[in-house]
């Protein structure tokens, strides 16, 4: 029989841990918190079911896998006028990022002896054809341009 399981974070939690989502197979929407500031790697990593998900407009980065196999996933909804950017995994502090612009970051991941490319595997198995992406108004050209987003063909305004 069919299962559908919607899920609600409203618990005030800043962090979405792996362990919380990882593998559901039943889950197909999910709703952070508004004040969720970083997702885990792997967060929804095989949750084959999911098809729709928010990203809080605090979430600044996007992590490794955090949707990879994520297959039905059909609409994501970017809350953050500024698109949330991809780092490479194990990438050695964040913080020490915050103020590389892409160019300057593509240096310091060499510098540090890993390769970044544009190609991460944080979508990995996510159909960019099919999935919607809904940003806030005014925000569709930045996310068109932005590394990991402009792989989606469908970016639209939040209505």
């Amino acid at each position: 029989y069919n299962r559908r399981l919607k899920l609600e974070n409203p618990i005030k939690n800043p962090y979405v841990f792996a362990k919380m989502y990882r593998g559901n197979s039943y889950v197909t929407e999910i709703t952070l918190h508004k004040d969720t500031i970083y997702i885990e790697d792997k967060a929804f990593k095989d949750c084959k079911s999911l098809e729709r998900i928010n990203i809080p407009p605090k979430v600044e980065y996007l992590t490794s896998q955090m949707f990879y196999g994520c297959t039905s996933l059909r609409e994501i909804i970017a809350e953050s006028p500024i698109p949330p950017k991809y780092y490479p995994d194990k990438f050695c502090c964040l913080r020490d990022a915050e103020d590389y612009d892409d160019d300057k970051l593509l240096y310091f991941c060499v510098r540090i002896g890993k390769l970044f490319t544009e190609k991460s595997n944080c979508f990995e198995g996510v159909d960019r054809k099919k999935c919607i992406i809904r940003v806030p108004k005014g925000s569709v050209e930045l996310y068109k341009k932005a590394l990991e987003w402009k792989e989606f063909e469908n970016i639209v305004e939040i209505c």
